[in-house]
């Protein structure tokens, strides 16, 4: 059955099955398991990475291939109960675990002047969030110290130890749709891997089979704990604390709390939530004392007065506040939305009003930033044709 949604000025056509969701996933799973070797469930300890991870418990004890090998890189800047709830996941007998507790840096979201954690650095074990498990792998052997570099690199190691060479190989996760524009369009559209629109892979990876899957693509947030709850399982117990607090479900997530799109709803509640995690974190990383005590996200509603323009304020940000040596990664974005610019030149204020949280949320990865991408050129599609 079809059924067309509008919203706003945009047609959206979502498709819907007779089939439903919970269903949808597992048949996508067993299809992974059917056309690889070896699957990799990558998982973050937060409610998607749950379903994902049960799920595939029941297909892979369908096919008789268990344990489940699934893996989390440990960013150190976690929630006491993420790390509780991986250690309780990785010490069941359906799992077999492969826990990195490395060293390697992370951007730090919450300052604009202590960059870096230097996540598990000898130099620092005094000031260690927590201790390592004695289950981990704790030496970086891939390479590379950059976060977002590692999980292909650990993917093709993983295999290696599994089957003595870098065969073909399927890594499930939880992405959904929902949480982003730029998943939205990454996941709809043709895929990487016999045009299935839930695969992703990096370019360098296509040859090596090491594809990514996303059998919950299709899933909301609802949905996710529709399932938690009929099925009894196991799952993160933040989510229930935040909930208390008044957080909203489509805006839980579990990462790094110096994470740039997950620092503006951990910092703010987490000396409310686990005041000891938060104690250890103001003594390892700068900013986080500040920013927990924002009163809401860092999004600026109305132009300041004594700025002309929405693009004088966010060139004057970048000058003021961004340090010299990121100046020129912002200058690029701002560039970047020229294509959209010049074709919708109404648009102009309203662009640069949405850059003005990516510039005050630090996002020098530019996470938030592809996401706001995503969301302008749905805004804008009709009229970039």
């Amino acid at each position: 059955m079809k059924r067309e949604v509008q919203k706003g000025n945009q047609k959206l056509m979502k498709v819907y099955k007779k089939q439903n969701v919970f269903e949808a996933a597992l048949d996508r799973i067993r299809y992974v398991y059917d056309e690889f070797d070896n699957v990799i469930i990558a998982f973050s300890g937060g409610k998607d990475s749950t379903v994902i991870l049960e799920l595939a418990i029941i297909v892979a004890k369908e096919k008789n291939r268990l344990p489940v090998n699934v893996y989390w890189i440990d960013q150190e800047a976690e929630l006491q109960s993420t790390a509780d709830y991986c250690e309780r996941t990785f010490n069941r007998k359906e799992v077999k675990p492969f826990w990195f507790q490395i060293p390697f840096k992370l951007f730090n979201s919450a300052s604009f002047f202590d960059e870096w954690l230097y996540c598990w650095d000898d130099k620092n074990e005094d000031k260690w969030i927590r201790k390592k498990s004695e289950i981990s792998y704790k030496e970086n052997v891939f390479g590379t110290d950059r976060f977002k570099l590692l999980f292909p690199l650990i993917n093709s190691w993983i295999v290696k130890q599994l089957s003595g060479e870098d065969k073909n190989s399927g890594t499930i996760n939880g992405l959904k749709c929902d949480e982003s524009m730029a998943r939205k369009k990454c996941l709809t559209s043709k895929g990487a891997y016999k045009d299935i629109s839930w695969s992703i892979a990096d370019k360098n990876d296509r040859k090596k089979n090491n594809i990514r899957f996303s059998p919950l693509y299709d899933w909301s947030a609802e949905d996710i704990w529709v399932a938690i709850n009929k099925n009894k399982w196991d799952y993160n117990p933040y989510y229930d604390k935040v909930y208390q607090l008044g957080g909203q479900i489509s805006k839980m997530r579990v990462s790094s709390v110096i994470h740039e799109t997950s620092a503006e709803h951990h910092l703010m509640l987490l000396q409310q939530i686990e005041p000891e995690t938060y104690n250890k974190l103001t003594k390892r990383i700068g900013g986080i004392s500040a920013y927990s005590k924002l009163l809401e996200d860092v999004r600026v509603k109305e132009l300041p007065s004594m700025f002309g323009s929405w693009e004088e304020y966010i060139l004057y940000l970048i000058e003021n506040v961004i340090k010299e040596s990121q100046k020129e990664k912002y200058y690029k974005m701002i560039k970047r939305t020229d294509i959209i610019i010049e074709k919708c030149p109404y648009a102009k204020e309203d662009i640069y009003k949405d850059m003005c949280p990516i510039i005050l949320a630090n996002d020098f990865e530019g996470v938030k930033f592809e996401n706001l991408m995503g969301k302008f050129k749905l805004k804008y599609k009709y009229d970039l044709k």
